[in-house]
């Protein structure tokens, strides 16, 4: 049985088991590999969360975090400092690159 199957199956329970009957539908979508030492590997994602809702009222004022600021500007700044050496650099660091 697969874990899709495992899903739906608790899905059923659920609604047999008298809780409120639902009209909302989650997809599922799984996939089982074989890892290269024979151990059988599964991945389940969710593709949309029917049942999510948000809270009732206002939203919370916004927040700065002057933290995070400062360390996101250093860390663009550091990329754009980046960018601008990669025409000094050599062919071969270059060629190792790709």
């Amino acid at each position: 049985m697969t874990e899709a199957d495992t899903t739906r199956n608790r899905q059923q329970q659920h609604h047999h088991n008298g809780a409120a009957a639902s009209s909302t539908t989650t997809t599922t979508i799984s996939s089982s590999t074989s890892t290269p030492g024979g151990e059988l590997t599964s991945t389940v994602e969710d593709v949309f969360d029917d049942t999510y809702r948000e809270r009732e009222g206002p939203k919370p004022p916004r927040r700065l975090v002057w933290r995070n600021i400062v360390l996101m500007l250093l860390l663009h700044s550091g990329a754009l400092y980046g960018l601008t050496l990669v025409p000094s650099a050599s062919v071969l660091t270059l060629a190792w690159s790709k």
